[in-house]
């Protein structure tokens, strides 16, 4: 019995933070009490974990339980004299439960071994104590590794060509080298709608991703100071009309001429007072969908002239803009081929063929990327909108391995010894 205590004290010790563990032995004689080795307190085994070792040994079953923050685990100890009802208690931290109950098989699996190695402890007196048994095991492990020295010239050997051939196929082995590169889907024109004067917003009635036909009115500006400025001018154009009638009738020509010329200047004031009442309403230059645009909250607000209401994009004619980083740039050359999968339809692949890189750039996060257009060659362009999003992979040629894997480390090298020591 001594031996099973001190095999258990051995186990608990390798399981960090252990709080108690109990251990059944094996009776030969039916209807017995049972006899348990218990720790840390080796004559009162703990009440919980001695239910839950007669709860786990009445189904033969694996029991595990987890309650902030202690772990249970019972099990059996499978030898050759028979099983081992086994139980421990652990102190371990939720994210910790997995790991330690690896640990927990792994030490009863080397507790089995000893007990296969010793003698029965219930057969008798056993002289061969724990201590005795892992010094046993330490003397076999010397042995192996003595065996093992002799044939590590032969492992290194083969370690040394599987190296090389690594390093074969990094150097030799060519693949295809794509740049992936951020994408977004652009409307290929993309039309303006502005305030045609300062004024206030009256009425609207479409907004961003509402589709439009050309002609459409999106909004309205207030046009009721502009109606009345129009009234006042065609009363004062028909004073001015019924006065160089007037004078043209008496032969007065040179005031006909004053009348006429104040009747054309009025005229002209009337027109574009009549043009700014039909401006008032903002309607679709062209056929698309609105991407920019929504005045349906700002109702009697201000607006000054030339202030982007609206931007249009038409339907089914799409660029794609790529945002390439500084360091593959270069690599970016007109007529390549890429393909482009977006976030918004994962599950479809779009062909590019790109046009030209530009020489404007933009700031993301910080590091310059430059924009190069490329054109859709697919023709079911249906499911597309403007500004989705996606990953496109840009075609740039054959390249080995070693060079594909660490060419942006080899570059970044280049230039801290550029920097630091040339």
């Amino acid at each position: 019995m001594s031996s099973l205590t001190q095999w258990l004290e051995l186990v608990c010790k390798m399981v960090p933070d252990t709080q108690s563990a109990v251990l059944q032995h094996i009776s030969e004689q039916a209807n017995t009490k049972p006899v348990y080795s218990s720790w840390p307190n080796s004559k009162k085994p703990s009440e919980k974990l001695l239910e839950t070792l007669v709860f786990s040994s009445q189904r033969d079953a694996v029991v595990t339980s987890y309650s902030d923050p202690y772990l249970i685990v019972s099990t059996h100890i499978s030898t050759q004299q028979g099983n081992y009802p086994f139980a421990i208690r652990v102190k371990v931290k939720e994210d910790s439960v997995e790991a330690t109950k690896k640990l927990i098989q792994w030490s009863i699996r080397w507790l089995a071994e000893l007990l296969n190695q010793a003698a029965d402890p219930l057969a008798g007196p056993s002289t061969k104590t724990a201590a005795d048994s892992v010094s046993d095991a330490s003397v076999q492990t010397s042995s192996l590794e003595n065996t093992t020295s002799s044939s590590s010239w032969y492992v290194r050997w083969e370690y040394g060509l599987l190296a090389l051939i690594c390093c074969v196929i990094l150097v030799f082995v060519p693949v295809n080298y794509r740049v992936a590169v951020d994408t977004v889907i652009e409307g290929k024109v993309q039309m303006a709608v502005v305030a045609p004067f300062d004024g206030y917003i009256k009425s609207a009635t479409l907004s961003a991703g509402d589709t439009v036909n050309e002609g459409d009115v999106l909004a309205m500006l207030d046009d009721q100071p502009l109606r009345l400025e129009q009234l006042r001018l065609e009363s004062q154009l028909q004073e001015y009309d019924k006065g160089y009638r007037k004078h043209l009738a008496g032969r007065d020509y040179g005031q006909a001429n004053v009348a006429k010329a104040k009747r054309d200047q009025v005229q002209a004031q009337l027109n574009q007072a009549s043009l700014r009442v039909e401006q008032a309403q903002l309607k679709a230059p062209m056929s698309g969908i609105i991407i920019k645009g929504d005045l349906t909250r700002q109702i009697n607000a201000p607006v000054d002239n030339g202030d982007v209401l609206f931007e249009i994009s038409p339907l089914h004619a799409y660029r794609a803009m790529l945002s390439v980083k500084e360091a593959d740039i270069r690599f970016i050359k007109e007529g390549q081929s890429a393909e482009l999968k977006l976030a918004a339809l994962p599950n479809q692949i779009f062909t590019l063929t790109l046009l030209h890189a530009t020489p404007l750039f933009d700031d993301q996060d910080g590091a310059p990327v430059y924009l190069a257009e490329a054109q859709l060659e697919d023709d079911d362009l249906n499911n597309l909108r403007p500004n989705m999003e996606g990953v496109a992979r840009v075609e740039v040629g054959k390249a080995p391995i070693g060079w594909v894997l660490f060419h942006h480390f080899i570059d970044w090298c280049r230039i801290q010894y550029w920097r630091w020591l040339v």
